[in-house]
């Protein structure tokens, strides 16, 4: 019985270290902005997808569990964001991670007018700045966060 009780207890222990080992495997990860991907444009605003690349160049895979903070156009701040994936990054590979961000003009006053122009260019420098987070329980401790700080930008044809 005191066997069984071991392995069960080691077994927990293990996958468990497993698990921080993949989401503390992040702050190695390299971030970049891979491009923007304008979805929908209307009088009241518009909405795009800034592609945030993941690349994981460790030996075991790397987790992000979310993203939040604020994308910039311009230099102009436009969304606060929040995303959750909970995306597998496998070692020695990328993922492309998607940022949806929804823009109206109303919110940016008198802004509006050189994103507007930005729009009919199809070019911007796009920004992010934000945390990256892992989330992963620890045995007998509970379910821990550890954030990784970003900050990006680039120029961007879209």
């Amino acid at each position: 019985m005191r066997y069984v009780a071991f392995t069960l207890i080691f077994g927990t222990l293990l996958v468990g270290c497993a698990t921080v080992q993949e989401r503390v495997s992040l702050k190695d990860c390299e971030f970049s902005i891979q491009g923007a991907k304008l979805r929908n444009v209307d009088l009241q605003g518009f909405s795009m997808d800034v592609l945030l690349k993941v690349v994981n160049p460790n030996s075991i895979d790397a987790v992000v569990d979310k993203f939040v903070g604020s994308v910039f156009i311009e230099g102009l701040k436009v969304a606060d964001v929040s995303t959750k994936y909970g995306e597998r990054v496998p070692a020695g590979s990328s993922v492309i991670l998607p940022i949806s961000v929804d823009v109206k003009y109303s919110y940016l006053k008198e802004a509006a007018s050189r994103l507007l122009n930005v729009i009919t260019l199809r070019r911007a420098e796009v920004g992010i700045e934000g945390k990256a987070y892992m989330e992963f329980d620890v045995p007998l401790l509970g379910k821990k966060t550890v954030p990784y700080p970003i900050k990006l930008s680039r120029t961007v044809s879209f």
